[in-house]
């Protein structure tokens, strides 16, 4: 489709704009922004992490505005109805990932800034804990692709590889403890203001000098002594 007509890849009101997409066109800019500016890429990765999900959690609701992106029928309370629907109730599919990545967003953000070990780790669980809740949620959906010859949609396929892939990942690094800063990502933020303040602009304070013995602490200045006997003098 593209390779007969290129400029469809611009055409993004025409819809095709997925979340996966988003997420790792955001994670490439990142990386290299950080790269850029010399800062570690496991780290912003953990402060990623935490934003990815609250957007998430927001931007879902564009769903909801749309009336799309709902799942099968279901006689549950909560169920969704719309005139895309035939006023037939069925999941609120955006519901659940909107509460899933805000409570994602809640347990991380305490898991950093506690119990995190080394940089990079927020991040996987971000992937483990998105991945888990995209696999069954797609599961519900009913305008989703469906990948040929299989009963899983793409997304799914996708949420699998995220979550197997984090889980060795996790596993792998679970004896780790190289941690920047203080431990949590929020100190990346903080040291990139630090590194930007010109040295120049940086006051030293004079060092005080101590007496060299307690004997010296009792004995009159030199320089006093002088001032006394030019004022002696003079009078």
């Amino acid at each position: 489709m593209y390779f007969k007509d290129p400029s469809k890849i611009f055409r993004i009101h025409d819809g095709g704009l997925a979340i996966y997409g988003g997420v790792i066109g955001g994670l490439l800019g990142g990386c290299i922004t950080a790269k850029i500016n010399k800062q570690k890429v496991t780290s912003v990765l953990d402060i990623a992490a935490l934003g990815f999900l609250i957007g998430q959690s927001i931007g879902r609701w564009g769903n909801f505005v749309n009336q799309e992106a709902f799942g099968i029928q279901t006689n549950l309370p909560w169920g969704m109805v719309s005139e895309n629907t035939g006023n037939v109730p069925v999941h609120p599919c955006f519901f659940y990932e909107s509460m899933w990545c805000l409570l994602g967003f809640v347990l991380l953000h305490f898991f950093s800034r506690k119990l995190r070990h080394y940089d990079g780790q927020v991040f996987l669980l971000y992937l483990l804990w998105y991945g888990v809740e995209r696999f069954f949620v797609e599961g519900l959906r009913t305008d989703s692709l469906l990948l040929p010859r299989i009963p899983l949609r793409v997304s799914q396929v996708l949420s699998g590889i995220l979550v197997i892939v984090s889980v060795i990942l996790l596993f792998a690094f679970r004896n780790r403890t190289v941690l920047s800063g203080s431990g949590s990502p929020h100190i990346v933020a903080l040291n990139s203001i630090v590194d930007d303040v010109p040295k120049d602009m940086v006051e030293e304070q004079p060092e005080e000098k101590e007496p060299s013995s307690a004997n010296d602490m009792g004995k009159p200045n030199k320089t006093d002594e002088k001032q006394e006997e030019d004022s002696a003098a003079h009078q």
